[in-house]
């Protein structure tokens, strides 16, 4: 696994953070970030959506 960018969503930064080290033991990919987003509030959605498309 080599992405160029890997970013993980998750209404829970605990759950992400765990995400995140399994995906890190599992692969050995160390540039994978998560960002806080909650599906069930759409404004949040939209500066995602926004701030992905930037990248």
């Amino acid at each position: 696994m080599n992405p160029a960018r890997l970013i993980l969503t998750a209404r829970d930064g605990g759950k992400a953070k765990k995400a995140l080290t399994e995906i890190q033991a599992d692969t050995g990919y160390t540039r994978a970030e998560f960002w806080i987003l909650d599906l069930a509030n759409l404004d949040p959605v939209v500066v995602f959506a926004d701030m992905a498309g930037r990248l």
